[in-house]
């Protein structure tokens, strides 16, 4: 259930020098002065000092009453005097929120009657109940006599009941390693955001759960938002053969807390961890009214079997119509057709009133059978009769006999005749009840009993107020012309644009979230920030030594990363084919140490762009064979051919994967003797380098 709370500011005479109203939210009472500094936007009040005649300026004090459930809490007036006086200038709106006023809830400036100020200490709240929570303004040199009328709001506080722990109760088989869940079943229902604290203790033989609680540290203190958690091995031990108490305590999150029975904390629960269980067999009663012949299982889980003896998917224990379908219902009164009696009825249906003067006699709501039209009744069109209604005066009968027509009545059904009712289309009990004048300009509306209608406080601008944002702060009413709008401002504190309350990492900007970094360590790539848990961190991909990577060496082949002192580094093979000193990547004529190439060339993609004694048109031709496959089995003396050109084998060394072709044209005239290439596998690729010998172009 859902607390229900009433707002309402209290109306100022003319004479008051001083105005205001005062405005709560939240779910508990602010009651305590370090409540009232954590939450300083759970309570407002406005003052205006609003009567030139007493100056320019006025210093006030305050006195604080709470009132209800039968205890009062005041303001102790010896101490007024020693408030902080509060400025006031004239027509200049003063907003107070609850840190400007903490030093009026603090226990030691109260007297308590009803209730000593130990109870209410040691409870940490107020009982349930309707409180009236009031601001009186006196001169800060005479407490006599208020200089303001009371400033008031009505407040309900409710306590919820704490949750109900289901597992784990009793015996439960120990294992290894430990797995064992835990659930509790939430008792405040329609109150949202919810966390939770599963505490469990070893129990201590000759002292009280309450005396363990108070007075021993728990093994396992777990907070979470869910209603079950799994006890895994990550948690501290817990010993077979010991017994534990368990307790759960339930809190609201956020600034808004609801009260709870037993400070939050369920009815604790007993468990001991069994290495063998003896009682399977045994008899139990596992909590569910819908099972029977309830015994402990091979696990020491007390469970029994489902009874449904009608299979109509409701168990025996609810069955409304046993032996019946109790999902079939074809007149929608509540009662399976399977159930359904003469005596049943709906309302509406014809019934027999057993009055032979009267026709279609027909069911009520209660199933009490009404008279229908009298058809023996004689009248007198015009003569007066009597319609019941104590509210009416001058009825008469119709042509039809019905008694109609009459002053008076009771317009609103208040049951306050109209002569008699001030507000006679106004239900008398909503008076000064909550509503809504549809006027943006006005706060805290309520019906009033002199104008009858619904009206509200104008409200001033730069009033407190409250947007309904947990985004914003410092919310107060901008007026313009006729739009009065509550206006916060955003609560930012790392400014990237992204609310406190919204923010997936506070003091971090959002919106890199998903960009490149660099988090650091060697041994990840491909790092990003990612948001976790409301913590923004940089984080790479981890990688292995022995994986492929580039060490941006020219000089090195086969990079690899390999770990030196806990560091990744990757790291390729130099590589010199020639020995020449100069890497191959470098290097214009690997294969030959000599370096001179002065009959040489780089073949492939390395080939010179012009050949002594060969055209443009002859060396792409030359370069475009090089890569050219070969489908046919190479063997020397083979002529092969490749693209515009015909491939003699001349020379091949198997071992070596090296061999000498000669190249010629379609007609057979020689283009290149002896090339020295790579022959491997079927395929055909000119070396790193070559001999050529130019023929006829």
């Amino acid at each position: 259930m859902i607390c229900f709370f009433l707002f309402v500011s209290s109306n100022i005479e003319a004479q008051s020098p001083i105005e205001g109203s005062l405005m709560i939210s939240g779910n508990e009472l602010p009651y305590l002065e370090d409540y009232i500094s954590q939450n300083p936007q759970l309570l407002f009040l406005n003052l205006i000092f609003a009567d030139g005649q007493f100056g320019e300026r006025y210093d006030v004090v305050l006195k604080l009453s709470i009132n209800g459930s039968g205890l009062s809490i005041q303001t102790k007036r010896d101490l007024m005097p020693l408030m902080r006086p509060i400025g006031l200038e004239y027509n200049g709106p003063v907003a107070l929120s609850g840190i400007d006023l903490s030093e009026y809830f603090n226990p030691d400036n109260l007297d308590f009657f009803g209730i000593s100020k130990e109870e209410f200490l040691k409870n940490s709240r107020l009982p349930e109940g309707l409180y009236t929570i009031c601001f009186e303004a006196f001169d800060v040199n005479n407490q006599l006599l208020p200089v303001s009328n009371s400033i008031c709001a009505f407040r309900s506080l409710q306590e919820f009941d704490p949750p109900r722990i289901i597992r784990l109760i009793g015996e439960e088989n120990y294992v290894v390693p430990q797995h064992y869940m835990f659930q509790w079943q939430p008792m405040h229902f329609g109150l949202a955001g919810s966390e939770y604290q599963l505490e469990i203790y070893e129990k201590i033989e000759g002292l009280t759960a309450d005396q363990i609680f108070d007075f021993s540290s728990p093994v396992s203190s777990i907070r979470t938002t869910q209603t079950s958690y799994l006890y895994a091995p990550v948690d501290p031990l817990l010993k077979e053969e010991t017994p534990y108490l368990v307790r759960v305590k339930v809190e609201t999150i956020g600034p808004n807390k609801a009260a709870f029975k037993n400070n939050g904390y369920s009815k604790h629960e007993e468990f001991v961890l069994r290495t063998n269980c003896q009682m399977e067999g045994i008899s139990c009663d596992d909590g569910d009214m819908c099972t029977i012949k309830d015994e402990y299982n091979s696990s020491c889980v007390c469970e029994g079997i489902y009874s449904d003896s009608d299979l109509d998917g409701v168990c025996d224990a609810e069955d409304l119509c046993e032996g019946y379908d109790d999902n079939i219902d074809e007149n929608l009164d509540g009662i399976p057709d399977g159930c359904e009696t003469d005596d049943d009825c709906k309302e509406g249906d014809l019934c027999e009133d057993g009055d032979p003067c009267t026709v279609n006699d027909t069911y009520d709501a209660d199933c009490n059978c009404v008279s229908g039209l009298d058809i023996c009744k004689t009248c007198t069109e015009g003569e007066a009769c009597d319609d019941e209604d104590d509210c009416t005066t001058g009825t008469y009968y119709d042509a039809d006999c019905n008694c109609v027509g009459g002053l008076g009545g009771d317009s609103d059904g208040d049951g306050i005749c109209d002569d008699e009712d001030n507000c006679p289309n106004l239900d008398n009990l909503l008076f000064d009840q909550s509503c809504d004048d549809g006027d943006p300009c006005t706060i805290n509306d309520y019906y009033d009993q002199l104008n009858c209608e619904c009206i509200g406080y104008p409200v001033v601008d730069g009033e407190a107020c409250d947007d309904g944002s947990d985004c914003t702060f410092n919310d107060v009413f901008q007026i313009d012309g006729d739009n009065c709008t509550c206006v916060g401002e955003m609560i930012d504190d790392d400014e990237d644009g992204i609310c406190n309350e919204d923010d997936q990492c506070q003091g971090f900007n959002d919106a890199l979230i998903g960009t490149t970094c660099d988090d650091g360590m060697t041994c990840t790539i491909n790092d990003i920030y990612v948001a976790n848990e409301g913590v923004c961190s940089c984080i790479g991909t981890p990688i292995e030594e022995g994986d492929f990577c580039d060490d941006g060496d020219i000089c090195t082949q086969n990079d690899e990363i390999v770990i030196v002192d806990a560091e990744c580094i990757c790291q390729g093979t130099y590589s010199d084919y020639d020995g020449d000193g100069i890497c191959d990547g470098e290097d214009d004529c690997p294969d030959n140490p000599d370096d001179s190439c002065e009959n040489d060339i780089v073949c492939g993609d390395l080939l010179p762009k012009a050949l002594p004694g060969c055209s443009d048109e002859a060396y792409e031709e030359i370069v475009n064979i090089s890569t050219t496959p070969i489908s046919e089995q190479l063997m020397v003396g083979s002529l092969i051919h490749v693209a515009d050109f015909l491939v003699e084998i001349s020379e091949l060394n198997g071992s070596s994967g090296k061999g000498f072709v000669k190249l010629f044209d379609e007609s057979g005239a020689p283009i290149i003797n002896d090339i020295q290439m790579n022959v491997v596998f079927t395929n055909l690729q000119v070396n790193e380098y070559c001999e050529m010998y130019a023929g006829e172009m």
